[in-house]
């Protein structure tokens, strides 16, 4: 090692549970990742009302972005290990690479080992790739290389309901709506439909059918204006047949486009990991015609993630949101506080990534209270999905990693002072924002439909691109977009957005978690969205800020 350094950071413990099944690698497969590179300055970006994107690229560059001598000795770093650079990202100071197994493994002083991971009732299998220790860097480029995206492959997940389980009306008591009901149930704008906007999904996989979708559209009376976009990167395509995958696209799709029938929904299709989101989210920003919301309904739990991967993948999110004024919205997670479908009491507290992100809107989940006659919204946490008596709650809790953002502060500063432990009174609280997200007998759920049949669906992965569209129809009646949303929420609070105090967010057998608020909480954040009045506060505010 000695022409080598240790990146600190790299280390992470991989715990192999009964799903996972050791694989072989061949030392000739081709891997592709990501070098990060430092920053050039810590200066805090500050950009004019004015400025235009191109400014703002430009001043994001000053900050991270490649300079021509780190470029020619990351390029001779690669010769020598005959690893091939497929793009310099200028601007974002991040340089994709590829190699092949061995080559890398020589080249970072690495081990790299691979596991199968299936899950109970989902037929479909995650690969988790992960090196054994740290990475060690060449002492010629080690001062100048922040972290290296890729060489871990954890995925992230998403509920699945049983594919044995029956069509709608046999699936459970609850009765299914198309996304366009919950629109008028939270009162979005019914002047706007989300013409001129563009909602990007990413998806690691499953397919769709446009001739299946415009069937059911026809059917629900709902009348789109766009087929859906697809775009395909690292060779993942629009296929259907993976059960898991199918049902989450299509729950994304469908939830989005019947609630805001007139934007264009596009699809990136790409593959399972943080390399795979980076990519995706590189991608968007790159379109001439580019998206500006994101939806997001896949989650992994924070600490699944090197410190140094996630502060990395934060620049990639900082650029989609401060530059592009994009609108990212990405779910909590179905598994409430700990983020785990068996609890023990001492089972950690565990918040979900990108949810914990300073730059994405974190998406929790409701349900109706069933105490109540009225409609009275609750924190979500159920014990049914379909046929299949599993537990669920609202994704929720404070960050191990990120420091809580500037917007954050008043919000949750009554609860810092009495109810939190120290170690989260600086931290990043989620969720931000939440809507309906339950699946149960007895209650309401969404309506969806492929594979020729009628499924219920919900959770958190609903949740967000049901309020993705609601970002659309201000978007377009605002003739402006909003890009950025958290300090605008936070700024909006109770003008704009209704505070959920009922309920927690714990997981049975596990530890006592966060409960409801008559505020912001750890379970639902903000509250749920009432439409009319958010975009009549934008109105009012938005102008006067530019």
């Amino acid at each position: 090692m000695k022409n080598h350094i240790e990146l600190s950071g790299t280390q992470h413990p991989f715990i192999v549970t009964q799903h996972h099944h050791k694989e072989t690698f061949k030392k000739n497969d081709v891997i592709k990742f990501k070098l990060v590179l430092k920053k050039n300055h810590h200066k805090p970006l500050s950009f004019p009302s004015s400025a235009s994107t191109d400014e703002k690229k430009q001043a994001f560059a000053k900050k991270y972005g490649l300079s021509e001598e780190r470029k020619i000795a990351v390029q001779e770093f690669a010769d020598f290990y005959g690893i091939k650079i497929i793009q310099f990202n200028d601007y974002l100071g991040i340089i994709n690479m590829e190699g092949k197994i061995k080559n890398v493994e020589k080249a970072f002083k690495i081990k790299l080992e691979v596991y199968s991971f299936g899950k109970w009732n989902d037929l479909r299998k995650h690969k988790s790739v992960i090196h054994l220790g740290p990475i060690f860097i060449p002492k010629k480029i080690h001062s100048f290389v922040e972290a290296v995206i890729g060489l871990r492959k954890i995925p992230f997940k998403h509920e699945t309901p049983s594919k044995k389980s029956k069509d709608l009306k046999c699936a459970s008591a609850a009765i299914g709506y198309s996304s366009d009901w919950f629109a008028k149930h939270y009162d979005f704008p019914k002047q706007l439909n989300g013409d001129g906007q563009k909602i990007a999904i990413i998806s690691y996989g499953g397919g769709f059918s446009q001739k299946e979708l415009n069937k059911h559209y026809r059917q629900l009376g709902i009348s789109i204006k766009h087929e859906v976009e697809v775009n395909s990167l690292h060779g993942v395509n629009n296929q259907q047949g993976v059960w898991g995958y199918d049902y989450e696209l299509n729950t994304d799709i469908q939830v989005a486009q019947c609630a805001a029938p007139h934007a264009q929904i596009s699809v990136f299709f790409t593959s399972n990991g943080l390399d795979g989101l980076a990519d995706a989210i590189e991608s968007i920003c790159e379109q001439e015609d580019r998206a500006t919301i994101i939806s997001y309904s896949w989650s992994g739990s924070e600490s699944d993630y090197a410190k140094k991967d996630i502060k990395a993948m934060e620049r990639i999110l900082e650029s989609a949101a401060i530059v592009f004024d994009i609108s990212i919205l990405v779910c909590t997670g179905d598994k409430g506080s700990t983020n785990e479908e068996s609890n023990k009491p001492k089972t950690q507290l565990t918040p979900t990534y990108p949810a914990t992100s300073n730059y994405v809107t974190a998406c929790g989940g409701t349900m109706f209270s069933p105490e109540h006659k009225k409609r009275t919204e609750k924190v979500w946490q159920s014990t049914f999905l379909y046929d299949i008596k599993i537990s669920n709650a609202s994704g929720g809790g404070f960050s191990n990693y990120m420091t809580r953002p500037n917007y954050q502060k008043e919000a949750i500063e009554e609860m810092s002072k009495n109810k939190l432990p120290n170690k989260y009174k600086t931290k990043r609280g989620i969720p931000d924002i939440a809507a309906y997200a339950d699946v149960a007998p007895n209650g309401i759920a969404y309506w969806i439909h492929f594979d020729g049949k009628d499924w219920l669906t919900g959770g958190t992965s609903a949740s967000t691109p049901l309020l993705a569209a609601l970002i659309a129809r201000i978007n377009q009646g605002l003739k402006k977009n909003i890009g950025f949303l958290n300090p605008w929420l936070y700024q909006m609070n109770s003008k704009g957005l209704k505070p959920i105090p009922i309920g927690n967010n714990q997981m049975p057998n596990g530890p006592e978690s966060w409960k409801a608020e008559d505020g912001w909480d750890p379970c639902t954040g903000l509250g749920v969205p009432n439409g009319k009045k958010m975009f009549k506060w934008f109105e009012r505010n938005f102008d006067q800020a530019l």
